[in-house]
């Protein structure tokens, strides 16, 4: 019966161990996750932003044409 005692108890200990070093590797993978969602992110963000220069840009060229020739853009 000790034997089987002793056992229980290492496999307890084991379980333990198994179990502290399963959320270790749950926290390095949420890290992981975190730091390569943060790049898409930026990049979304530069996008986003060069799209709205773009468009400014094109107001800048537009609005003048726009007074020389009405409605040429229009078309």
């Amino acid at each position: 019966m000790e034997a089987l005692t002793a056992r229980k108890t290492f496999l307890q200990a084991e379980y333990q161990k198994a179990k502290k070093e399963e959320r270790e590797y749950d926290t390095l993978r949420h890290n992981v996750d975190m730091l390569l969602a943060i790049p898409q992110e930026q990049q979304r963000q530069r996008s986003n932003d060069l799209e709205s220069q773009a468009w400014a840009l094109l107001t800048v060229f537009i609005d003048p044409l726009g007074a020389l020739f009405p409605g040429w853009y229009l078309v």
